[in-house]
């Protein structure tokens, strides 16, 4: 019984990323792949350390719980970066409605938003918004 509730979750992790997989094969444009993977990694990874947490010894233990605490970590910060950097490159949204509620000047540089807080107009900013180019 024991071992099918381990072979359980490992086949859940495994499905979990196979959806992310197809989901990143179906998805439009870069923000609902990134979305669609990273969810699936984080679900995948976490099913299957926790099946091989709570079936092998004390030694393999501490390293399954460090490797998953890493993905929980380090996986919701790289698919940001990667939005982020898509974002920055112009990378349109796609959908028949998409709504950017960034605002007008989030991605210029600190000069840039110095001078527009401090309420000077800026004529030509060195990182100016993807939609004023």
């Amino acid at each position: 019984m024991r071992e099918a509730f381990f072979n359980g979750l490992v086949i859940l992790g495994v499905l979990m990323m196979t959806a992310g997989l197809i989901g990143m094969i179906r998805m439009g444009d870069i923000y609902n792949k990134i979305h669609g993977a990273g969810k699936s990694v984080v679900l995948g990874i976490v099913a299957i350390c926790a099946a091989v947490f709570l079936h092998e010894d004390k030694a393999i233990q501490s390293r399954v719980f460090l490797i998953g605490a890493f993905l929980l970590l380090t996986t919701p910060v790289a698919t940001h970066v990667l939005a982020q950097a898509a974002r920055r490159s112009g990378e349109p949204m796609e959908g028949p409605h998409p709504v950017d509620e960034s605002p007008p000047n989030f991605w210029a540089n600190a000069d840039t938003r110095d001078q527009l807080r401090a309420g000077r107009p800026v004529e030509n900013p060195r990182n100016p918004a993807p939609h004023e180019r």
